[in-house]
């Protein structure tokens, strides 16, 4: 049994550099799912700071919208590319196969600009109205921590990867783990904090009923996509809480 290594998570969601402690196997990878959620508060809590550096609410916003992007290495927004682009292909062989050309489609093109000007915009709104900092890192939380188990509830699209790709070993204890910590951070923005998790479970579901009937499965680009729908509904949400 493998320790949770919180450098695995770390170096798994983000680009911060780590030398050698970014250097993992895909179990251990998988081990570390339970610190999922931790590292998306840290995300939006750094998302968070930054947009405070100018008092403008639009241009704050599209700040923290670079930093995500400069952090994650733009990694769920790459897989939301490929996940849309993979919606023009006629059978489950052809999208496997467009999800894997790295060339940008019209379809991914279409989703990363609506994607960044909605969560630009909903953060815009919600710094007018000083959000406090544990929604917005209820937010990164509860994006990330459905990640686990949805790869768990379903089986690896690719089967001739299955034995080597690290989204194929996420373990169903291990999203349990996930959801759990996850719901504690949402916990501490209250009744928001559980809605938004609830948003995240149901953006999860969608894209891994999707994933089933399109793929046979997950891929590691249908999990990052669940991650960057999640979140962007999440921001919704909250700004029309807000």
């Amino acid at each position: 049994m493998r320790v949770a290594d919180p450098t695995a998570a770390v170096s798994f969601l983000t680009r911060v550099p780590l030398g050698r402690l970014a250097r993992h196997h895909r179990e251990d990878i998988a081990a570390s799912a339970l610190f999922f959620p931790l590292v998306g508060a840290a995300l939006w809590t750094s998302a968070f700071g930054a947009a405070h550096l100018l008092s403008d609410p639009g241009i704050s916003a599209a700040i923290a919208v670079a930093v995500l992007a400069a952090l994650t290495g733009a990694l769920h927004l790459d897989a939301l590319a490929d996940t849309a682009d993979a919606l023009g292909g006629s059978s489950k062989e052809a999208r496997l196969r467009i999800m894997r050309d790295h060339a940008l489609g019209s379809f991914g093109v279409a989703a990363l600009s609506l994607t960044l000007l909605l969560e630009a915009a909903a953060i815009s709104a919600l710094l007018a109205a000083d959000q406090e900092l544990t929604s917005f890192a209820a937010v990164g939380a509860a994006s990330r921590a459905i990640a686990p188990p949805l790869a768990a509830a379903l089986p690896y699209a690719r089967a001739d990867e299955a034995r080597t790709a690290p989204a194929a070993a996420f373990t169903l204890n291990g999203g349990i783990g996930a959801l759990a910590v996850g719901a504690a951070i949402c916990l501490v923005a209250g009744t928001t904090g559980l809605l938004l998790l609830a948003t995240a479970l149901l953006a999860a579901a969608v894209v891994g009923t999707w994933s089933r009937l399109a793929l046979g499965g997950v891929t590691g680009d249908s999990l990052g996509a669940a991650i960057q729908l999640a979140e962007l509904s999440c921001l919704i949400v909250l700004a029309a809480h807000a």
